[in-house]
């Protein structure tokens, strides 16, 4: 089990998430835990510069990742056409994306990009390495381009926008209880009157403590096997897998030969991971094959959304603490999305965090996206705000952090206006 030091300097609360979720409680707080490092990182490094991303170097061919937007919108607002159906919605408002009318415009996004495939070898005069295709929260795919290859690209026919990708920076968080996390308890776990849910989101009342919530969270993924995330909380809630139980995600599903690792153990509440980073760092970095955490920044926000109540803290020395997440009952999916650098500085690729959401909209459980993770400080431009913008289209709420830059204006990160974005101040 990998482990770091923790450094609290910006809540990425997703509290809001969880209400308008649909769930009708939640809990109090997190320890910030001084945990000692096994691993490259001594401490978890987190960046406190201004930008919220830097362009990675290029490769040993010269070559840098590149985003290409196909004509046409991703399956999340897909209005229908003349030729495929619209997409139909659940009971509970969400995309349901194993329709037919789905499945038939999935099958024509997954043939115009092969045919796009086949016109990028013929303009560019080499094979083409795929990185990810995308078709629920974008229409598109990566590849790694060379700066004079780009016009060519952006020339052929059906290729909407041709985008750098950057590695975006980590946030982090400090505890649920500074945002009045616990006063969403009520009385004895029942959900007190006075709260006020948005309207399109279903209000679950038996839910308690998120129970019935599933917790998409990209990041640099978890410590599988740590009691925030075992099947029985310290509490004695026993989660309920809704995929029934034995069924799994990613990592944990033998069916999903591109994910599954058979040294992972998922559980009825941590229900699959995934890793869309995995080959992606530099020669430099540091990345372990699935969604286990080596920089401890995941561990830290995953536990601090949907971490099981545990009644002391005394794995870190301390005792007679109940720790918690915002909402300890829901189910977590975990999303590798970032690599350590050489300093140990978590640097996570938008490639990766698209293909997460895209994901997250294929398998239809996700109810919150959980992202402490820069950008979104020009999300008419960002690919993986617009990625936001089509989840929160297919039913998805999207919890951002406002990141660790400032006090001078224009610092804040995630100003897309279908996220949430949260700051913490002293």
């Amino acid at each position: 089990m990998s482990k770091s030091k923790f450094n609290p300097l910006i809540t990425a609360s997703v509290m809001s998430a969880v209400c308008l979720a649909g769930v009708s409680n939640v809990s109090q707080a997190v320890v910030l835990e001084n945990l000692v490092s096994d691993n490259l990182s001594s401490v978890q490094a987190v960046d406190t510069r201004s930008a919220m991303s830097v362009v990675p170097a290029a490769n040993s061919l010269g070559q840098n990742r590149y985003i290409i937007q196909l004509s046409g919108a991703a399956i999340a607002r897909f209005e229908g056409n003349a030729e495929f159906g619209v997409v139909p919605r659940k009971s509970n408002n969400k995309l349901d994306v194993d329709s037919a009318q789905a499945q038939a415009y999935l099958n024509h996004l997954e043939t115009q990009q092969s045919e796009l495939l086949d016109s990028l070898s013929i303009a560019l005069g080499r094979n083409v390495e795929v990185i990810q295709t995308y078709q629920f929260a974008y229409n598109g795919l990566a590849i790694y381009l060379s700066p004079s290859e780009v016009e060519s690209v952006e020339d052929i026919a059906g290729v909407q926008k041709v985008l750098l990708d950057r590695n975006y920076f980590l946030s982090t968080d400090a505890g649920p209880k500074l945002i009045g996390a616990n006063n969403l308890w009520g009385v004895d776990g029942v959900l007190s009157s006075d709260i006020i849910f948005a309207s399109g989101f279903e209000v679950v009342v038996e839910g308690n403590f998120g129970a019935g919530v599933v917790i998409g969270t990209l990041d640099t993924g978890a410590n599988f096997d740590h009691p925030s995330f075992a099947e029985v909380g310290g509490d004695g809630f026993v989660h309920t897998n809704p995929l029934g139980a034995g069924n799994f995600l990613g990592v944990c599903d033998p069916s999903n030969t591109d994910q599954f690792i058979a040294t992972y153990t998922c559980n009825n509440k941590t229900i699959g991971g995934y890793d869309f980073v995995n080959g992606l760092e530099p020669i430099d970095g540091f990345d372990i094959p699935g969604p286990e955490d080596e920089n401890g920044h995941g561990s830290h926000t995953a536990s601090t959304s949907g971490g099981n109540m545990l009644a002391t803290a005394e794995a870190v020395g301390i005792t007679g603490i109940q720790v918690s997440g915002v909402a300890p009952h829901a189910t977590v999916i975990m999303f590798d999305v970032c690599f350590n650098d050489s300093a140990g500085t978590g640097l996570c690729p938008g490639v990766s965090s698209i293909a997460s959401v895209d994901q997250a909209i294929a398998d239809g459980l996700v109810d919150v996206i959980n992202f402490s993770i820069g950008g979104g400080g020009s999300p008419w431009t960002d690919p993986v705000s617009e990625a936001f913008l089509n989840a929160t289209a297919s039913g998805i709420f999207v919890a951002t952090s406002a990141g660790n830059a400032g006090p001078g204006p224009g610092t804040l990160g995630h100003v897309e206006p279908w996220t949430s974005s949260s700051g913490a101040s002293t």
